[in-house]
């Protein structure tokens, strides 16, 4: 990366990182729900934005790698390490997509939806060790209590409602990325781009 690339990491990073500090260090304190879905979210925003605007090999962990750490030493004992680990491997499956198909639409819909959907399964594997199976019967009375309000009395098993949760998780991510990619298009890039000629020229 160049200077004024460098620049623009230290940006992201910065306030990626103060939001994660901050908000992120809430939401794990409070522990209400689909807080992963919407850290998750933000974290795609970031990457999307960043890779559009700085499309280059690697960048996307370069990014992730800062604010991992910086959420490691800044959040210790509100769930530092796990949101540490979850920042680091969601830049390393935004790589990953971006290094094949590059950074465009349809790409930065899969990160979004890849991106989002990460969260669920690591809340998936951390609670099933904590709490057993019965976790599931939980949500499965949640969404019978919900299906109860639209007249409807059938229940969905365990591994529909692993489905669905995951669908939606994933569309809602694909949304974010779709959102983001035209976020960095239309308002970010032209933005930072002047100050990027300037300094060039």
């Amino acid at each position: 990366m160049n200077r004024n690339e460098q620049k623009i990491l230290v940006f992201f990073a910065g306030l990626w990182s103060a939001i994660e500090v901050s908000l992120g260090t809430i939401l794990s304190l409070s522990k209400i729900p689909f807080r992963g879905l919407l850290l998750a979210s933000i974290g795609c925003f970031f990457i999307v934005s960043f890779r559009y605007i700085v499309d280059k090999p690697r960048v996307s962990i370069y990014l992730a790698s800062i604010v991992a750490v910086v959420k490691l030493i800044f959040s210790l004992g509100a769930g530092g390490f796990n949101s540490a680990v979850a920042i680091f491997l969601e830049g390393l499956i935004a790589e990953i997509i971006f290094s094949v198909l590059k950074a465009n639409l349809i790409s930065s819909s899969l990160v979004g939806g890849g991106v989002v959907l990460y969260p669920f399964f690591h809340s998936l594997v951390t609670q099933t060790l904590i709490f057993g199976v019965d976790i599931f019967r939980i949500y499965n009375k949640i969404i019978g209590e919900i299906q109860l309000l639209f007249g409807k009395t059938s229940k969905f098993t365990i591994f529909e409602l692993i489905i669905i949760f995951a669908l939606i998780y994933f569309l809602v991510g694909c949304v974010v990325g779709l959102l983001s990619f035209y976020f960095a298009k239309k308002v970010v890039k032209p933005i930072l781009e002047p100050k990027t000629d300037n300094e060039s020229g």
